[in-house]
């Protein structure tokens, strides 16, 4: 890194390391869109094509900066882009949850999995909204309180993309107590066998797989990355455009470029169909939360959340005596 008083990023970037972070983002779009086409998951595809993609222009931008460092528009086009681009990448797995309900009981859950989804999604469209409406007002400022307001606006949206990042990750935890409990209890008092608390026999091909907990341990991972470099955007932007995390480009290429890069690559490597096979679970579920929200788990009691299992009607088995 090479120090340039005029150029924006107050250094110059190094060519380097942006250009293989082109090629490790180009790879991940390539693998996306294939994965896109074979899969056919829709909102998990989407969101992550995009995450992918303006991750690949926005190491475009600081590869042109390295040769160019006073051009202006590389230097906004990676702002805007790599600030907001992994709350893509956290959209796609906010979906995720509502699937795992599903699988694997949905009476273990607080709310109705579905959602899950509309909820964070939400929350997270609108952190991409103030980091993107941040980023573009800070690029565009004529003076310093304008980057200053943008700034303030970006802080803002990222600190709010780390709270529901928090948030969901404890979601994860408090479910995965319950489904653990209901499994205890199970092998304890298996008279209480039910669906609506252990899962479908549709899904106990995922529950047993093995590959089901490698992908969930993949996918926290990469969620953990993704919360790492969050926090550290924040104290970066908090300490301004001079600040010292500002200035000093190691520092974005190891707490930024390489967190993102191997959630990137989890993200490939650990996709949903590895886990859950070519079943839509979206389509799935309908036909189960029709029949099991007849017992409205949502409205029991702490102590009632065993069932009997002769009291729910499984929807995927042939019959149950009358």
């Amino acid at each position: 890194m090479s120090d340039s008083t005029d150029s924006d990023y107050t250094y110059v970037p190094l060519r380097a390391p942006n250009i293989i972070g082109i090629v490790i983002f180009g790879v991940c779009v390539a693998c996306h869109v294939a994965l896109a086409i074979k899969f056919r998951r829709r909102w998990y595809a989407i969101c992550l094509n995009i995450f992918t993609i303006l991750e690949l222009l926005g190491y475009i931008g600081r590869t042109i900066s390295s040769k160019q460092p006073d051009a202006y528009s590389p230097f906004v086009m990676q702002i805007v882009c790599l600030t907001f681009a992994p709350a893509f990448f956290m959209a796609g797995i906010y979906n995720l949850l509502a699937q795992c309900v599903v699988v694997w009981g949905i009476g273990n859950s607080i709310v109705k999995p579905w959602n899950y989804s509309k909820v964070f999604i939400g929350l997270d469209i609108l952190s991409i909204i103030l980091q993107a409406g941040g980023g573009g007002y800070a690029g565009s400022a004529n003076d310093d309180a304008g980057v200053q307001t943008g700034s303030h606006i970006m802080i803002g949206g990222l600190a709010f993309q780390v709270l529901c990042t928090f948030v969901f990750a404890v979601t994860c935890f408090v479910y995965y107590i319950k489904a653990r409990k209901s499994f205890i209890r199970n092998k304890t008092s298996p008279e209480f066998v039910s669906a609506l608390f252990l899962g479908h026999s549709k899904f106990a091909r995922i529950r047993s797989a093995r590959r089901t907990y490698v992908f969930l341990i993949g996918i926290s991972i990469g969620v953990l990355l993704v919360f790492i470099r969050s926090v550290y955007r924040v104290i970066e932007l908090a300490g301004g455009w001079t600040g010292y995390l500002m200035v000093h480009e190691v520092y974005f290429l190891v707490l930024d470029g390489l967190m993102v890069g191997i959630a990137a690559i989890i993200s490939v490597v650990f996709y949903p169909a590895v886990c859950f096979g070519e079943i839509d679970i979206t389509k799935e579920s309908k036909e189960i939360l029709q029949y099991q929200e007849q017992d409205n788990p949502w409205e029991m009691e702490t102590g009632d959340i065993l069932v009997k299992t002769n009291s729910i009607r499984d929807p995927l088995r042939p019959q149950y005596d009358a």
